[in-house]
């Protein structure tokens, strides 16, 4: 299956302080059509820089090397007409914070045409009939009535279904979602999930899910791509992932996750702190805080390599598979 989405060892520095420093280190990630690809980390690991960097609204002085390719052409050196077109045809964005997203001062139908008249050129009357049905879809009752609301009287999982809607109206053929749950509690969590994953099989579309949430990632996504420091350090099916993790940084991810099935006197936490990309070192990036780092690990940068289905960017990923399977968060510690 050819990629629609295709980054090769993407990178970007932003000026800081007239220094030059890098936010994203060779990048390198694949979305076919049709496919949904989880992107997770802690805070800070790069993810929503990636999806910045994918529709290139990153700051002026941000410098950018690598390839992004969607559909096999290079998205770095499209010019503006080709970009715009890009943004309101050929990708959609959903946000994490649908409030931020949505126009205050219009109507949520107003707010639901207006790209699809002044990008689409479609006929007003046609397009509120079908942004209607589409409203409909993604679970939002007596739809004619919430059209003519505004967004302050919609409720975070009722606005965040109208995104939701919006995306899938511009009939794009990728939705990039960056942590769009973030801001709803658990249950809402679960139903505008449920309505992405439905909407986006319906129409085939290909999907970069950006979440901190390895559960929600797995239970939605084809693929997941694990970001640390930047870069991608692993690269797996979501079961593949759960139950053997080729990177250690998978592992201490999968041992943080508070369980509902097991009995815990503390929860387990990553020790140390995570770090940006500017602040990576010759070797590996996870070494500071990785309980299997050895000398070797801190002076050779490892690359990012096949590994059984997946990829893996780890010097010991395979002497350490004995320890990275056990399920047991004490196992490290032994």
């Amino acid at each position: 299956m050819s990629p629609l989405l295709r980054l090769d060892a993407l990178h970007v520095t932003l000026d800081v302080d007239g220094e030059r420093r890098p936010v994203l280190h060779d990048v390198s990630l694949d979305v076919a059509a049709g496919e949904a690809v989880g992107l997770v980390g802690e805070s800070g690991s790069g993810k929503s820089m990636t999806v910045r960097s994918i529709l290139r609204v990153l700051p002026r002085a941000a410098r950018t090397s690598g390839r992004i390719e969607f559909d096999g052409t290079d998205v770095l050196s499209m010019p503006a007409k080709d970009l715009r077109h890009l943004r309101s045809h050929e990708i959609a964005v959903i946000h994490q914070d649908p409030r931020a997203a949505i126009n205050p001062v219009a109507t949520v139908g107003d707010f639901l045409i207006e790209a699809l008249v002044a990008n689409h050129h479609e006929n007003p009357r046609q397009a509120r009939a079908r942004v209607q049905g589409i409203l409909s879809d993604v679970g939002i009752a007596d739809a004619p009535r919430r059209m003519r609301q505004y967004p302050h009287e919609l409720s975070g999982g009722l606005l965040q279904r109208v995104v939701i809607a919006a995306a899938i109206a511009v009939r794009p053929r990728m939705i990039l979602a960056d942590e769009p749950t973030t801001a709803l509690d658990v249950t809402t969590q679960s139903e505008v999930m449920g309505i992405l994953d439905e909407m986006r099989r319906e129409h085939g579309l290909a999907m970069l899910f950006i979440t901190h949430d390895l559960e929600l990632a797995g239970a939605v996504c084809d693929r997941i791509a694990v970001m640390y420091a930047g870069s991608v350090v692993e690269e797996a099916r979501p079961q593949a992932l759960e139950d053997r993790p080729q990177h250690p940084y998978s592992r201490l991810l999968l041992d943080a996750r508070p369980r509902i099935d097991q009995a815990a006197d503390r929860l387990e936490v990553i020790p140390g702190r995570p770090i940006s990309a500017f602040e990576v070192g010759p070797g590996c990036a996870l070494a500071p805080r990785c309980p299997y780092a050895l000398p070797q690990c801190t002076a050779t940068a490892p690359a990012l390599r096949p590994a059984g289905e997946g990829r893996v960017r780890c010097l010991r990923s395979e002497e350490l598979q004995p320890v990275l399977r056990r399920l047991d968060p004490e196992a490290r510690d032994a």
